[in-house]
């Protein structure tokens, strides 16, 4: 057996360790909880799989990242009410393992050995699936926003809401209000918030 069969073999077992360490060592690298670092190594194995799964189905690379980065930042969405984390310490370590850094590192490649068509064509593929990255967790954003009573568990029952739209009249007064208070004598520098 040649070392290339046998490192097929293994990639099925090496494969979702190394995705689940890169989203964890990256998540480690953020500065996340330790208690959720489990869980943003797991979405990362959940990307990955999600990823593969659809491009068994054929669909394209852009359109298995997209679904693969919907599902990681779906779960982190419900992970970050349970946890009461951000949806980005979650999130943002768990689509580390689809996003394209070789096609990058190759277009660069490509770019230094002066071949330009496969460089741009390699360029524009990493930033499609980027992209794609990208609108999945505004998209799961947007669908969470949807639901009905999301908002209520998001508010502080404590603190009264301000529901008042500001106008460009009340931002001016603001404006100058906070420019008053710093240009007063003997201010030596802008107020700082206590919150």
């Amino acid at each position: 057996m040649s070392g290339l069969e046998s490192a097929n073999e293994l990639t099925p077992l090496l494969a979702p360790l190394m995705c689940f360490l890169g989203a964890y060592t990256i998540a480690v690298s953020y500065n996340v909880p330790k208690r959720a670092l489990l869980y943003c190594g797991l979405l990362g194995n959940v990307a990955w799989y999600v990823e593969i799964y659809c491009s068994d189905l054929h669909l394209t690379e852009i359109a298995s990242n997209f679904l693969g980065a919907l599902a990681v930042a779906l779960l982190a969405e419900s992970l970050s009410r349970m946890l009461q984390l951000p949806v980005m310490c979650l999130a943002a370590p768990g689509v580390i393992p689809l996003v394209p850094g070789f096609k990058a590192y190759s277009a660069l490649l490509l770019y230094v050995s002066e071949i330009y068509d496969q460089a741009n064509q390699k360029l524009l593929e990493a930033l499609l699936v980027a992209a794609a990255i990208s609108a999945a967790l505004a998209t799961a954003n947007s669908l969470v926003l949807l639901l009905p009573g999301v908002k209520r568990r998001w508010q502080n029952p404590q603190s009264p809401v301000d529901d008042r739209v500001l106008t460009a009249g009340d931002m001016s007064a603001l404006t100058e209000e906070v420019l008053d208070r710093v240009r007063q004598p003997g201010a030596s520098t802008p107020p700082s918030g206590s919150g």
